[in-house]
């Protein structure tokens, strides 16, 4: 009787402490990212200086004339002049000079974020709870109708035995 008194002290104390108990599970997630800006700047400059040209004075009279030569390809420009006797009086030659200037820009913006996330999950027992309670109970009510079956038995078969003995003795 003892031992049935400690078990079902256990299974009340149990029962009471899984109600007071909370199942919780927590989770937490923190994610950062910060800015980020990259900027590449390229610079190319050529120049290129101009040419020399020579030109031979062929043995040609030309008076008050001016000749010009020009290559379009490099700019280069030669220009002849001549006086009233037929003498070269000036001889200009503008070279044309190349200047390349390249200037490319490449910027990257990486936008970042920060995110944190907290999610919390809660189980709820109770319905567990109660489950096992009602599953106790019914096997504690099949438990006791067969021990009072077992009784019974036990009743009809000492009657049993007590008029088997009447007879014999």
């Amino acid at each position: 009787m003892k031992a049935a008194l400690r078990i079902l002290l256990m299974i009340v104390l149990m029962i009471g402490l899984t109600l007071l108990a909370g199942c919780d599970i927590s989770k937490r997630a923190l994610k950062t990212k910060t800015d980020r800006t990259l900027n590449e700047t390229t610079e190319t400059k050529t120049i290129r200086k101009g040419d020399t040209i020579r030109y031979t004075v062929p043995k040609i009279t030309y008076k008050d004339t001016t000749i010009v030569k020009k290559n379009y390809v490099t700019g280069t420009t030669q220009i002849v002049r001549y006086d009233d006797k037929g003498d070269i009086k000036e001889l200009e030659c503008i070279s044309g000079v190349i200047e390349e200037f390249t200037r490319s820009n490449k910027l990257l913006i990486e936008a970042i974020k920060d995110k944190d996330k907290t999610t919390e999950h809660q189980f709820d027992a109770t319905a567990l709870i109660w489950t096992a309670i009602g599953l106790g109970s019914v096997i504690m009510l099949v438990l006791a109708f067969m021990f009072w079956i077992f009784l019974k038995q036990f009743k009809g078969q000492a009657d049993v035995l007590a008029k088997v003995l009447d007879r014999v003795v």
